[in-house]
């Protein structure tokens, strides 16, 4: 399930090929859709609930009220229910979320596959077997963007961040929560801040350690690990425009 959110309006996300409905005065076409690029200082998120339905946060709409408020009750925000990709699973639906096309165009069909040469089953994460490129780094093309990728499972970020620049130059970080310690990270942090950061714990005082990507928590941790990277973007370059995109786990919901 995918949830957007923009932090400067109520805008949402949406599968109406664009990124707000704020007035833009820029756009840019990927794989045959037209997305606008969202006004100066407008920070754009886009969260995938992995294993998530409507159903499930209906029943806990007591337990967040802001979501249920803005958007379940349709009093200020704007919900809309689409069809998932099939099969119905994490790189299908992740990979079809970021190129805006189905999984006969963009080509990751299910989280494995099989190798006729040596009947093995081989994940697919490796950003080869795209089809098709992802709107970010069409979106990085315009002035004054930076993209921001989280993952809690380190297998996905390879394919979403597949075809952004191999230097950096603090246009774009993709971290996942499984890695967020690890040296990769650290010097990612550091790279995107202009040594500002060189950890996690920089942006995240209340997290001591990493929690399992095998937890509830691990999505929290992505989803504050987010937050606090919006909030330095905000504070240090306030005037970028910031597409964002945060995939949890579906570890509850598989467990549950």
């Amino acid at each position: 399930m995918l949830i957007g959110f923009s932090r400067k309006t109520s805008s949402i996300l949406s599968h109406q090929r664009t990124f707000t409905r704020a007035v833009a005065t820029q756009s840019f076409q990927v794989n045959g859709h037209r997305y606008c690029v969202p006004e100066y200082g407008q920070h754009v998120v886009g969260i995938c609930i992995d294993g998530c339905c409507p159903e499930y946060l209906k029943s806990a709409k007591f337990h967040m009220p802001n979501l249920y408020q803005k958007m379940l009750a349709k009093s200020s925000g704007h919900l809309s229910i689409v069809r998932s990709a099939m099969p119905t699973l994490t790189n299908p639906n992740n990979m079809s979320i970021v190129t805006g096309v189905s999984p006969a165009h963009h080509g990751i069909s299910g989280n494995y596959y099989l190798d006729a040469s040596t009947g093995e089953e081989v994940m697919m994460t490796q950003p080869e077997l795209l089809r098709c490129p992802t709107i970010f780094p069409e979106f990085l093309n315009a002035p004054h963007t930076v993209v921001v990728i989280l993952t809690v499972k380190h297998k996905l970020l390879s394919m979403l961040t597949a075809g952004l620049p191999s230097d950096t130059q603090g246009r774009w970080i993709g971290l996942s929560a499984e890695r967020a310690d690890d040296e990769t990270s650290s010097s990612a942090l550091a790279k995107f801040s202009n040594g500002e950061m060189e950890s996690f714990r920089d942006l995240l005082n209340e997290w001591l350690q990493v929690p399992s990507v095998y937890s509830a928590e691990s999505s929290l941790f992505m989803l504050d690990l987010g937050v606090g990277l919006l909030d330095f973007i905000r504070r240090t370059q306030p005037e970028k425009r910031v597409l964002a995109y945060f995939s949890t786990t579906d570890y509850v919901s598989c467990a549950s």
